[in-house]
């Protein structure tokens, strides 16, 4: 980490830390490292076939990615940072055997490195990731994310499942928010609340942000959203 730091991109964060870190809630977002690292290196059609062929040179290579993002992230603990994001694009995709055996034991090992600089860090895997609510809450991670209901994440299942371990965050539809009324968006944020709020530990958010891509977003509905985000312990819903 040292090293890192003194390099001009680890500089320009201090910088903005400097800057901006009293008043807002800063995020570090260090390399991917599990299974998505192997895909990166390898190609993803050859990496999906790597898990079968060659499962040792995924773990080696999955060894390499979590080394540089641990690097990475005490670095960015180091800056003052208040959370970090890791995530795992493919999770969804290569089901609960693969990820328990690729996936889980890096990110377990990445957790159990960077919970000793106290800095907090949520795990975010889209798509359909209901079958991996507990393997996800394993981690030892303090928040799991999007819940996307695109993916067929109902938020009451994964509060009742692993609510009791884990924050959680997102199930707001993203296609209403980007296309939909606002009196949808705001019934759809009134059904999250309502599922994830109880006994704390859930923040409203979109279950991904990637369909809102090129939507000129209506002020309104981001107000109104916020609005529950702020308020929702406090309103009858």
């Amino acid at each position: 980490a040292d090293e890192l730091l003194r390099t001009e991109k680890f500089q320009s964060i201090e910088e903005i830390v400097d800057d901006a870190g009293v008043e807002l809630f800063l995020i570090g977002v260090p390399n991917p490292f599990t299974f998505q690292y192997a895909t990166i290196m390898r190609g993803k059609q050859q990496a999906m076939m790597d898990i079968i062929e060659k499962p040792a040179l995924v773990r080696r290579i999955i060894d390499k990615g979590t080394e540089i993002s641990i690097n990475q992230s005490i670095a960015f603990a180091r800056l003052g940072v208040d959370a970090l994001y890791i995530g795992e694009t493919f999770g969804g995709l290569i089901g609960p055997r693969f990820f328990e055996e690729f996936c889980l034991p890096p990110l377990k090992r990445f957790v159990s490195t960077l919970k000793q600089y106290h800095i907090l860090i949520y795990l975010h895997i889209c798509g359909d990731s209901t079958k991996l609510l507990e393997p996800m809450a394993n981690t030892g991670v303090d928040c799991i994310e999007p819940l996307d209901p695109l993916g067929g994440v109902v938020v009451a299942d994964a509060k009742g499942r692993v609510g009791h371990r884990v924050a959680l965050m997102g199930g707001v539809n993203t296609i209403s928010l980007a296309h939909g009324t606002i009196n949808e968006v705001v019934e759809d944020c009134k059904r999250c609340i309502r599922e994830g709020a109880p006994g704390g530990a859930y923040i409203l958010a979109c279950g991904i942000t990637g369909t809102l891509s090129g939507v000129p977003p209506d002020m309104a509905i981001l107000t109104l959203s916020l609005e529950f985000i702020l308020f929702y312990p406090f309103m009858q819903l």
